[in-house]
């Protein structure tokens, strides 16, 4: 739900021939194309480059792997952990502890994303200016070799375990059909565009394959989320102090927080 705000859910087979030819249309029109699939997966149904390109001369590709596109390892398949693990980084971390630990927050998963949709803005840019056909690209595991080198030493700063009063002052009540969700405010804020979606979170498959492309609005949206009530009256259904956040942790540390209200709506809908 937290990762579905502003997007519509369609669910496709593009190994089937319809699936395929919607793709193919949707392609068609479509300014980027997020590929999240393992290296050569897509290639090898005929979304390589040039077939890409072929379908819209003007479309951004921007590719998200556990290793490097070209590398030894370009095609095989990963995860957070697996490239913490690999690229040295959860031996950096777990230096003075009893046993491996991973750095908190999956900061591959969050680095990787920022840096292509970096990529995608700067090549958007671009083809504003000169047009053509772009791929970019980033790794979890290039990241994570990155990563020990952007830090201060340990000791530059005491850790602290998240509060429960930090959750408390970051939250945020978002409204929708569901009912009101409440989660953690976006990691990243801009002066100038501040967060912000025309459209509530929706369930996975739960739009036709046929729904096409929202028209951009004339005029931005306004802000839909406001400084958590639910969790200054502390009314958040099951929250845990510190859950999945605690200091040098074992994994998790983003977390989002459902309303009962919002919970009992999903579980309605899967239960028909």
């Amino acid at each position: 739900m937290d990762g579905s705000w502003g997007k519509k859910n369609i669910l496709l087979d593009i190994g089937s021939r319809r699936g395929k030819a919607r793709f193919h249309e949707l392609l068609s029109t479509a300014d980027v194309l997020i590929d999240g699939q393992r290296p050569g997966v897509l290639n090898g149904m005929g979304f390589d480059d040039a077939g890409l390109e072929a379908i819209n001369p003007n479309l951004v590709r921007a590719s998200l792997s556990c290793f490097p596109i070209g590398t030894a390892w370009g095609e095989r398949p990963g995860f957070e952990q697996i490239a913490q693990a690999v690229s040295g980084t959860m031996h950096v971390h777990s230096i003075g502890m009893a046993a491996p630990t991973v750095v908190p927050a999956l900061i591959n998963d969050y680095m990787t994303g920022y840096l292509v949709a970096i990529a995608v803005v700067a090549a958007l840019a671009e083809r504003e200016q000169r047009g053509g056909y772009y791929h970019v690209a980033s790794s979890l595991s290039r990241c994570s070799s990155l990563a020990p080198s952007l830090v201060e030493p340990l000791d530059a700063e005491p850790y602290e375990p998240v509060r429960m009063q930090d959750l408390v002052a970051f939250g945020i009540d978002q409204p929708s059909p569901a009912g009101i969700f409440t989660r953690i405010a976006p990691a990243v804020e801009f002066s100038h565009t501040p967060s912000h979606t025309h459209r509530h979170p929706t369930l996975m498959n739960s739009m036709p394959a046929t729904t096409g492309w929202d028209d951009v609005p004339a005029t931005p949206p306004q802000i839909p989320h406001y400084p958590s009530r639910l969790a200054q009256e502390k009314a958040i259904y099951g929250l845990v102090e510190c859950f999945g956040i605690e200091d040098r942790s074992d994994g998790g540390g983003i977390m989002s927080l459902c309303s009962k209200s919002l919970i009992d709506e999903v579980l309605a809908h899967r239960n028909d």
